[in-house]
């Protein structure tokens, strides 16, 4: 299989096949920081971990602690949430999420407005109890108002 030349941000060069995901590069370089890593950015571009190598590249791997690494967390977290908010309540019609400054939210249209044990019941489909890392970021969900 061809390999291709992956430039990382202290100029450094290391030669991996085609087809290998930047989650597999970056876990060959480092798994305790892989483990962090938010997203890839590609020749300046934003690209998902498991996104495969196709040419020489350059690459920086981010993770949470960037700003660039916080808006894709969030927005990814924003997509669950809206799955489980699906999973949960079906007939929810979804509307806006972005990701914001401190996070995100998302609107959603139903008939009854969330109570906190509907909020319990999300946050438990998403596997959001007190031992989660999401907890211990100090993460909880609020209900508007």
């Amino acid at each position: 299989m061809p390999e291709v030349t992956v430039t990382f941000p202290d100029g450094s060069q290391s030669g991996f096949p085609v087809g290998t995901t930047f989650l597999d590069i970056v876990s060959s370089i480092d798994e305790a920081f892989s483990r962090h890593a938010v997203v890839a950015k590609v020749d300046g571009q934003l690209v998902d971990l498991t996104r495969k190598l196709e040419h020489d590249c350059t690459v920086e791997f981010l993770t949470f602690d960037s700003d660039e690494g916080k808006e894709v967390y969030w927005h990814s977290a924003s997509h669950v949430m809206a799955d489980a908010v699906k999973m949960l309540f079906p007939k929810a019609k979804l509307a806006i999420g972005p990701a914001i400054k401190d996070g995100f939210y998302y609107d959603f249209d139903v008939e009854e407005a969330f109570v906190p044990e509907d909020l319990g019941r999300i946050e438990a489909t998403l596997g959001l109890g007190e031992e989660s890392e999401a907890a211990s970021w100090g993460y909880r969900a609020q209900p508007a108002g």
